[in-house]
């Protein structure tokens, strides 16, 4: 299924020489953090009559922009010791800077380079939200997570009305909320602690 492939595609991506993200980081990921820009991206691609193939790419892109911005909010903000400052603050920031990096590299690729700006404006306003809460100490740092998952979706959302036509924009946005809302809420319940756990994943026959 296209979804595996995706998943495989994800699986290479997160490898760092002979270790993964999970190897790297203290940070929590869970099955939706892999599988679901991708299951938004084939939905949006299936109402605009996209093919698989490219809605697929579409799907990835979102997916490695999605654990590289989740990887950047997770950065400790009070790293008391040497040792914590390596594993919480300059660890993430590397990771998350690599896999930005191979979203380039991706996007380059599979000539997928139009819908450029449009990921570069989300990640722009993702960090401006988190650096004025910061200033600020606003509310919006306790839910960064679901507001980052918001917003993503709502980027790629614009990917396929760039990539159709502006009449869809309706559709597709409701149809992406819908999900999100639908996801959200149960979105930690299955916890991915490993690459071979996300490889096993990946072969299965439905995700």
């Amino acid at each position: 299924m296209v979804e595996q492939v995706m998943l495989k595609e994800t699986v290479e991506m997160i490898r760092i020489n002979h270790q993964s993200v999970f190897d790297l980081l203290d940070v929590p990921f869970y099955q939706e953090d892999f599988v679901f820009f991708p299951k938004l991206a084939l939905a949006l691609g299936e109402a605009v009559e996209m093919t698989t193939e490219k809605a697929s790419k579409i799907g990835v892109l979102s997916e490695i922009i999605h654990l590289s911005s989740k990887i950047h909010l997770m950065i400790a903000e009070d790293t008391p010791t040497v040792q914590k400052e390596r594993q919480q603050m300059q660890l993430p920031i590397l990771v998350g800077d690599l896999l930005y990096g191979r979203f380039i590299n991706y996007l380059t690729v599979h000539n997928l380079e139009q819908y450029l700006p449009l990921y570069l404006q989300y990640l722009k306003n993702l960090n401006s939200n988190a650096a004025n809460s910061l200033r600020e100490q606003t509310a919006w740092q306790k839910d960064k997570f679901a507001h980052q998952v918001e917003m993503l979706a709502a980027m790629t959302v614009e990917v396929f009305v760039l990539a159709s036509a502006e009449e869809r924009r309706e559709l597709l946005s409701a149809k992406a909320k819908q999900m999100v809302t639908e996801k959200l809420p149960a979105w930690v319940e299955k916890k991915i602690m490993s690459l071979a756990e996300l490889e096993s994943l990946a072969e299965t026959e439905k995700i």
